[in-house]
């Protein structure tokens, strides 16, 4: 309801283990990867929510060479162009190869945005933290820091990198916007069986109610904006994202995740999942979002169709 209160950042991370076609040549099938995974459509859907406002990233920490990262880079910039995005590079201060990268485009003038992105070990680090980032600022125009604690989500870290933020903010000038990104969600869904309660298929959001607790008691410093990983783990495993998915909902309330565990090789499980939810108080019912408008939907057609339902829907609706 309140869009100011959010930063539409749609962040694409190109992955090495890829298709072999992605390795061979890197502008022409830089293009393709990014048609491929639907970014342009993605960046089109955030476009007609929010106008301009809106931030495009990617990430190439897990491209090893810097030629590939090269032709990531260029591809990226002349697509952004396309949609009228606000491009940004992602980067890692320990990543010396997209530093030189990053150098080089904004001498060139093709760079005007950097997300420098910090890990907990940069914590400790306050001084090389802060010399970096004042050399990054010199040749961009929008700088944003994510402080980045993966799957740490203790109450503590929140404290230690709200402090760490302020005390940064003191000293470097020009930041554009600050953020702090953690994610609770588990690797799978291991935990839970089908036939659980449902009271007992819930994930606790520790991280959403463990920020929320230290950013209430910090009142003062710049405004820090807090980012988590949705229903995805914060570290990427190949053999997990390549797992076949199950036609289980995962839905997200403002304290914990409701999970309604399904069967990959049975879709009715899908809408009959869908069914149970609607149901449900915790359910925001079809006026809150499009995600809940869908469910509400397969919900009905199980309620007039039954089990004989052909339109199930698929597990990555």
């Amino acid at each position: 309801e309140d869009k100011s209160k959010i930063l539409p950042l749609l962040e694409v991370v190109p992955v090495f283990e890829v298709p072999k076609k992605y390795k061979d040549t890197y502008g022409n099938n830089v293009q393709k990867f990014l048609t491929e995974v639907k970014a342009k459509e993605d960046a089109e859907k955030i476009l007609s929510s929010f106008g301009d406002y809106c931030y495009f990233a990617i990430d190439c920490g897990l491209i090893p060479s810097r030629a590939m990262r090269e032709g990531y880079l260029k591809a990226f910039l002349d697509f952004s162009k396309e949609l009228f995005l606000k491009p940004f590079i992602s980067v890692n201060l320990n990543d010396m190869n997209l530093l030189s990268c990053l150098d080089k485009w904004a001498k060139n003038g093709g760079l005007k945005r950097v997300i420098v992105r910090l890990t907990e070990y940069d914590l400790t680090r306050k001084s090389e933290v802060l010399e970096s980032i004042q050399e990054i600022r010199k040749d961009i125009d929008v700088l944003a820091i994510v402080v980045d604690l993966r799957e740490n989500c203790m109450d503590d870290i929140y404290e230690k990198s709200i402090s760490f933020i302020r005390g940064l903010n003191d000293e470097v000038e020009g930041v554009d916007f600050w953020v702090i990104s953690s994610g609770a969600f588990p690797k799978d869904m291991s935990m839970f069986r089908i036939d659980d309660p449902y009271e007992k298929q819930r994930i606790e959001r520790v991280d959403f109610l463990n920020w929320k607790k230290n950013s209430a008691e910090s009142k003062d410093g710049p405004r820090i904006i807090f980012s988590d990983y949705t229903i995805r783990h914060p570290i990427y495993d190949p053999m997990i994202e390549r797992h076949q998915s199950s036609c289980t909902i995962k839905y997200t309330k403002e304290k914990y995740w409701q999970i309604l565990r399904g069967s990959a090789n049975k879709r009715i499980h899908y809408v009959y999942n869908a069914y149970l939810l609607a149901g449900r108080s915790d359910f925001s019912g079809k006026n809150h979002c499009a995600g809940d408008v869908y469910i509400q939907e397969k919900a009905n057609l199980f309620a007039t169709q039954g089990e004989g339902v052909k339109k199930t829907g698929n597990p990555t609706s």
